[in-house]
């Protein structure tokens, strides 16, 4: 009889703490798990990702040959089995103590202690607090920290923005070495034809840095460099080859719509569209200056709701507006938004789909009114539902209105049915969370509209939230 075999399947090592003490099978669904949820357990959560780095000895000695400590051999093993499960062969231990490893230590921009301690506090504490998406997660635990490997002014650049972000934290005095680490890293790129992608992430580093001071001036400043880095590579066509570029291009474009170059827009457009194309400038401009008036004046005493309705406007707006101009660049195909072709059916049983000409006069008295309700509000700033249907029907229009100067316009909408108080804004220095519990009772456990609101949340924490995604008109 032949000897039973296993049905081959791909190992995961990224469940809950729970599942893997449990040994069954999660759904990894984030914050808390489903089957915890399901089978009545406490979802102890998750492990933070951690990406593996070479480690040489305490001395820091790369040629002393002593062996790799646990921490390393046990990340050698794992690569080890995931090989073996990918190739689907079963070596025996006999065939084990015959196989020969060779490490031979890279050139490591982390041989000092101070740059290991500060690497690894940026992926375990700095990181996360950003990973408001996949693609961000990505970006914080993988690009950058690759990037870092190979080009020195990124290097610098983290070690500065965790030890940034560290003293935040606990309060000790980093001025020194923030200061001295920010030079390098100014100094390294300045000293090389960076790529277009190099000074992307340097941007958002040094932006993230002065964020973490509560610096938004100099972090505008940071992202509008960026904004450049875009136009230059737009016009130069290298724009669809870089998927940073493509990332970042939303917040560099909302940073920075009041001086936008859209002449080879114009030039690309047929002369009938014209007219509307400059009635959405016009809206979101309008639109901007409101919403950077109430912020100066009214953020801190406007109730819960408001904040969240006005920015996710805000955002939705620009979004629209900015996949118009770029749409080969900037894309919400993926992402947890309700499409044009959805809207536009809701709209129409409703009788409110407007044209771009009603659409203007419209935005225009709508604009008036918040400006005469901010004024004249005693207390908490907050709005009727009459109002807040209101706004929500005329920034659906415009996005139906982006799409009909721009059909390849891929921009939609968000809105929650649950308000995120004051955007995270008081405290942006700690991952914002969820309430788990109120989104399962809201959906009954179904897990797919559960999956589809978590991604909302996180849309909202990445495109919405002024201190994590500089969207907010400054």
């Amino acid at each position: 009889m032949s000897q039973r075999q296993r049905k081959w399947h791909m190992k995961t090592r990224t469940g809950c703490k729970t599942c893997k003490i449990r040994k069954k099978k999660c759904d990894e669904t984030k914050p808390t798990c489903l089957r915890c949820i399901r089978d009545k357990f406490t979802c102890d959560g998750y492990d933070p990702p951690r990406a593996w780095v070479f480690k040489p000895s305490q001395k820091d000695d790369l040629g002393s040959g002593s062996p790799p400590d646990k921490a390393t051999e046990s990340s050698i093993l794992s690569l080890i089995d995931q090989e073996n499960d990918l190739s689907q062969w079963n070596s025996t231990s006999s065939e084990l103590d015959t196989c020969s490893l060779s490490l031979v230590a890279p050139s490591s921009p982390w041989a000092a202690e101070t740059d290991r301690n500060f690497c690894q506090y940026f992926l375990s504490q700095f990181a996360p607090m950003l990973s408001t998406t996949a693609q961000w997660e990505y970006f914080w635990h993988s690009t950058v920290p690759q990037a870092a490997w190979s080009d020195s002014s990124i290097s610098h650049a983290m070690v500065a923005v965790a030890a940034t972000f560290e003293s935040r934290k606990s309060g000790v005095d980093r001025t020194e070495l923030i200061l001295h680490r920010s030079n390098l890293a100014i100094r390294a790129f300045a000293a090389q034809q960076a790529s277009t992608d190099i000074g992307l992430i340097m941007c958002r580093l040094f932006s993230s840095m002065a964020q973490c001071k509560g610096d938004f001036r100099t972090a505008t400043m940071h992202m509008n460099s960026g904004q450049k880095i875009l136009q230059e590579a737009t016009r130069t066509r290298k724009a669809k080859s870089s998927d940073i570029l493509r990332l970042m291009a939303p917040t560099l474009l909302a940073l920075s719509t009041y001086t936008i170059d859209d002449s080879d827009f114009v030039t690309r457009i047929s002369p009938d569209r014209w007219e509307s194309f400059r009635i959405l400038k016009s809206i979101h401009l309008e639109y901007g200056r409101l919403l950077r008036s109430f912020t100066s004046a009214h953020w801190d005493r406007a109730a819960p709701g408001t904040n969240s309705l006005l920015s996710i406007a805000w955002s939705t707006l620009t979004q629209a507006f900015s996949s118009t101009l770029h749409p080969d660049v900037i894309s919400f195909a993926e992402d947890p938004v309700v499409p044009v072709a959805q809207i536009i059916p809701t709209l129409q049983a409703e009788e409110a789909l407007l044209s771009i000409d009603e659409l203007n006069a419209e935005f225009r008295s709508l604009i008036r009114d918040l400006q005469y309700n901010f004024h004249t509000a005693e207390g908490e700033a907050s709005f009727s539902q009459a109002m807040r249907r209101r706004i929500r029907r005329l920034v659906d229009n415009y996005v139906v209105q982006a799409a009909e100067v721009e059909p390849r316009m891929t921009a939609g909408t968000f809105w929650h049915e649950y308000d995120f108080p004051h955007c995270c804004i008081d405290s942006h220095l700690s991952k914002c969370e969820l309430s788990e519990s109120k989104l399962y009772e809201t959906h009954l456990g179904n897990t797919e509209v559960l999956d589809f609101e978590r991604k909302k949340h996180d849309f909202y924490v990445e495109h919405v939230c002024q201190y994590r995604s500089g969207f907010m008109p400054t």
